[in-house]
């Protein structure tokens, strides 16, 4: 399937019946997973990635039932998602840097 027929296919599930909205906001939790593929489906979308202090994420995940995001029922396994992706991230970062630095 081309990219094209994939896109329209997921801006069509978006507005059943209605013709594909001209801008989305979604801002679901796990979607940093998939901004490869958004880019790819849609290349001329913006992409707005923000920052929140990380305790207010998780308080505010915590207090809405995300049904789909089970891990936010738990304020233990909220928190050690948020450690992983930040650790992540810093680990990402760091690996271009850490492969330069000389060998002892």
């Amino acid at each position: 399937m081309e990219n094209r027929e994939l896109s329209c296919r997921a801006a069509a599930h978006l507005a059943p019946g209605r013709d594909p909205p001209a801008r989305i906001t979604d801002k679901m939790l796990s979607n940093f997973r998939y901004v490869g593929l958004i880019h790819k489906l849609f290349p001329r979308a913006s992409i707005i990635h923000t920052y929140r202090n990380p305790i207010d994420t998780c308080m505010s995940c915590f207090s809405i039932n995300f049904a789909s995001q089970p891990f936010t029922f738990d304020l233990g396994e909220l928190g050690d998602a948020a450690v992983a992706r930040l650790l992540g991230a810093t680990h990402a970062t760091l690996r271009p840097q850490a492969s330069a630095a000389p060998a002892s």
